[in-house]
């Protein structure tokens, strides 16, 4: 387990004890890298079957930043070296200040919007907001969004899982970031981008969707027809070669 899951599990059971740290043995078998939780790593064999996509991808790359950084992740993912990151992450404030010029006229659409961390920061930045979206499936996130909302003005909340249809499906509720829409779990209402842009049609959205974003996106005729301009902030750390 990685912290802070091993220190609350060993405070609510004392027979639990650390057999092995994970991170301390990595740094002594590789002591130019450090372990990271969570990584998917891109084999030889991985990148045999998709170089020609992964040239696709970097060839729509429209600026220098961009393909940087897409060179660092497929390094970084290859490697497990951590500062491949580092060496192309910046600050919170960089989209505020270079691209996202926020304004009176904004509806934010937050699509998983967890417990309102973003939602917070986006009041923050922009307090003149006109109108908030937060969309968030897993029940316990949605709990606190709605506690932690309480007081925002003109916010809408949806207990939904974005998808490319309006309907039902299966969620995997693990009460946290990871939760994500599967093949078997908890029925839960799917709904997508166009139900949700009405009537007041979106002008920024954040997607945080685990593998969902591309199904979101596509096909969805609001983002190919509305006359106003909008931005799309993607955070996922999955993607589809199909």
């Amino acid at each position: 387990l990685p912290q802070p899951y091993v220190t609350t599990v060993m405070l609510n059971n004392d027979s639990v004890r650390i057999a092995l740290d994970v991170t301390k043995e990595w740094e002594a078998l590789n002591s130019d890298s450090t372990v990271v939780t969570g990584v998917v790593v891109v084999n030889t064999e991985f990148l045999k079957e998709n170089a020609q996509r992964l040239r696709d991808i970097y060839s729509l790359l429209a600026d220098d930043i961009s393909r940087k950084t897409f060179e660092n992740i497929i390094n970084f993912r290859i490697s497990g070296k951590i500062d491949y990151l580092f060496d192309c992450s910046v600050s919170a404030d960089e989209p505020y200040n270079s691209f996202l010029n926020l304004g009176e006229t904004e509806h934010f659409m937050d699509l998983g919007a967890y417990n309102g961390d973003t939602v917070a920061d986006f009041i923050n930045r922009n307090p003149s907001y006109k109108f908030i979206t937060a969309v968030e499936p897993d029940t316990k996130s949605f709990r606190k969004l709605t506690a932690n909302t309480e007081n925002v003005e003109n916010i809408r909340l949806v207990n939904a899982a974005v998808s490319n249809i309006c309907g039902t499906g299966f969620f995997n509720m693990k009460n946290g970031r990871n939760s994500a829409i599967c093949s078997n779990g908890t029925e839960t209402q799917l709904i997508n981008i166009d139900k949700l842009s009405k009537p007041l049609p979106p002008t920024y959205i954040k997607m945080d969707l685990e593998g969902e974003e591309i199904k979101a996106i596509k096909g969805r005729s609001f983002l190919y027809s509305s006359p106003n301009s909008f931005k799309i902030e993607s955070t996922t750390s999955s993607f589809s070669t199909k």
